[in-house]
């Protein structure tokens, strides 16, 4: 194919039209491929920064509202979990293998306090 060496407006690179970049066909200019990744990366970021903005503004609606940060489903997830490491600690207990036993009650512990601790203070008024 022949070549179609054009300028890009962006940076002033000279490259081959039929080799990539963009087109704007209303001002017959082109783009080459190196600016639309670079624009296209900054979309990204973009993008990234935009999404993160509004978890962080969820979680302090969340919070005015409930006044926890985290979700009642990661509340329950928390609170199962640590329910689930507590019952596997019982049954290690009765094995007679006493390490394990108080390492899952530390973490099943632990992983019940996480969940309910910002849900008991919100409910008794403090915070």
């Amino acid at each position: 194919m022949k070549k179609h060496i054009v300028t890009c407006v962006k940076c002033g690179r000279q490259f081959d039209a039929n080799e990539g970049g963009a087109y704007y066909p209303e001002s017959r200019r082109y783009v080459c491929k190196h600016c639309v990744d670079k624009q296209k990366d900054i979309q990204k970021e973009q993008a990234k920064a935009r999404k993160a903005a509004e978890r962080e503004a969820e979680a302090d609606e969340r919070e005015r509202v409930t006044g926890m940060r985290q979700s009642k489903t990661a509340m329950l997830v928390k609170i199962v979990v640590g329910v689930l490491f507590l019952f596997a600690a019982v049954s290690l207990a009765v094995q007679g293998n006493i390490s394990s036993f108080v390492c899952g009650l530390v973490i099943g512990g632990a992983l019940v306090a996480w969940g309910l601790v910002p849900y008991l203070k919100t409910k008794s008024g403090r915070r």
